[in-house]
């Protein structure tokens, strides 16, 4: 293996396909999320493991221990480069896509400063309500994926601001006009011979990886730009996308490449009847049990709070 190449994005927004697509090059060798340097990438940050033997206790030891010190990293990163070297000697590029390294990608950078960058952009509108409607059957259950939605939203907007060498690739244009992204793909990894938009992208068969899409998406299509107003079909709903955007700001989600005011138009103007769909005020209220619960009858301090009611 020459390099290690990441692909970086949110959960929906077209990394699967970004990477099935490159498994048809006979460089690049890839595996469904294989989730390995997540457990090394946040071994010294707050809130972010558990363990049987208390992890609070273990990382104020640990930080105390280490201090400053950075070779135990720097020695993780250069062992983790030469595992993934020797279990794929053969192959020019290793394709690493694991959605949530997304949410330590400045660190993924500073450990891995040689290798190749994919970054994927897709309307975090559109990433919203294809993440409800496949991983929650379609309720409005926003809370469980703060951790993507807000810490993974900041961490793609900061890398877009400042690519140093990163490829940024759209999923729209991916989908809309595959020749000419792969043309760029192909250029930026140096692939001999260059990727094939007519070549139908591989299943990658895994007990991670993407639930629904890669069975759907037998070949390169795109998307309705406004798919998530289907989504949309109460006022609550309507309510909570358009704050979703509002949060966002203009500045950075055109610097993502999309048009806040077509958009934000958009949602203003999709009819809606119904306040609230049953199932959503179900999910609404557990909610707000579950956080008095957590905050008021038991209050804990932060970082013993669950992961799912931190994020």
């Amino acid at each position: 293996m020459k390099e290690i190449l990441f692909i970086l994005g949110m959960p929906r927004s077209g990394t699967t396909l970004m990477q099935r697509i490159l498994s048809n090059s006979p460089d690049v060798e890839t595996v469904p999320e294989p989730w390995l340097l997540l457990p090394f990438l946040s071994f010294r940050e707050r809130c972010h493991q558990k363990s049987i033997y208390g992890s609070r206790p273990a990382l104020t030891a640990l930080n105390e221990f280490l201090g400053d010190d950075t070779r135990l990293e720097e020695s993780l990163a250069d062992c983790l480069r030469k595992y993934v070297g020797s279990r794929y000697p053969e192959c020019r590029y290793f394709c690493e896509k694991t959605p949530r390294n997304l949410l330590y990608a400045n660190k993924l950078r500073k450990w891995f400063p040689g290798e190749r960058y994919i970054i994927i952009n897709r309307n975090p509108l559109n990433v919203a309500a294809s993440i409800f409607k496949t991983f929650e059957n379609g309720v409005l259950n926003p809370y469980k994926f703060r951790v993507d939605l807000e810490l993974g939203l900041q961490q793609l907007i900061a890398l877009n601001s400042t690519p140093d060498g990163a490829l940024i690739v759209r999923y729209e244009d991916l989908t809309e006009n595959p020749k000419e992204s792969l043309a760029r793909c192909s250029e930026f990894l140096e692939l001999n011979p260059p990727l094939d938009p007519d070549q139908p992208p591989p299943r990658l068969v895994g007990q991670m990886g993407d639930p629904t899409g890669q069975f759907q998406m037998t070949e390169i299509t795109s998307r309705p730009k406004l798919d998530y107003l289907k989504f949309i079909n109460s006022k609550y709903r309507k309510r909570w996308f358009l704050k979703f955007l509002e949060n966002i700001g203009p500045r950075d989600f055109q610097h993502l490449g999309y048009s806040y005011e077509k958009h934000h138009k958009a949602l203003v103007r999709h009819p809606v009847v119904k306040p609230i769909g049953i199932r959503d005020f179900g999910f609404l209220i557990a909610r707000k049990l579950l956080e008095n619960l957590t905050f008021r009858v038991l209050p804990r301090r932060p970082e013993e709070v669950p992961e799912y009611i931190l994020y």
